[in-house]
């Protein structure tokens, strides 16, 4: 699992063998300060984390959501909706099963191309906001 602050992100995983392992990458792409993201518009920081991750089978997930959901992933007694990301299918389903084990109601959000939203945290957080106001 990848929980790295961004900024030490690739030079962590650029020195770990990781081929034909699975990630769950965990990161959001933000800037040291307040300010944004580092990446979004044109590639998503799923995708960096797979180009560093070099063989890696790279899900992502877990980054849409906060610490203490982690702990108890639901409101109003219902599991709440987490988002993962992945051009692996094996790998995705492994994610997805991980994530239903600890309470999560796992969603399939595509392939990286949609990581942009994914993974920088704009349609899925808003996804997630929504879902978890719901079931309030």
């Amino acid at each position: 699992m990848n929980a790295l602050p961004w900024p030490a992100t690739r030079g962590v995983l650029e020195k770990l063998g990781l081929e034909g392992k699975i990630l769950l990458d965990c990161t959001n792409p933000l800037k040291p300060d307040p300010s944004g993201l580092e990446v979004g518009a044109t590639t998503s920081g799923g995708e960096l984390v797979a180009g560093w991750a070099k063989g890696a089978k790279v899900v992502k997930i877990f980054n849409t959501t906060g610490y203490a959901n982690m702990a108890n992933p639901s409101y109003g007694g219902q599991p709440i909706t987490i988002f993962y990301c992945c051009d692996n299918a094996d790998a995705k389903r492994i994610a997805a099963g991980l994530a239903r084990d600890i309470g999560f109601d796992p969603v399939d959000a595509g392939c990286w191309s949609p990581t942009r939203c994914c993974g920088s945290g704009s349609r899925s957080r808003a996804a997630w906001a929504a879902s978890s106001r719901l079931s309030l």
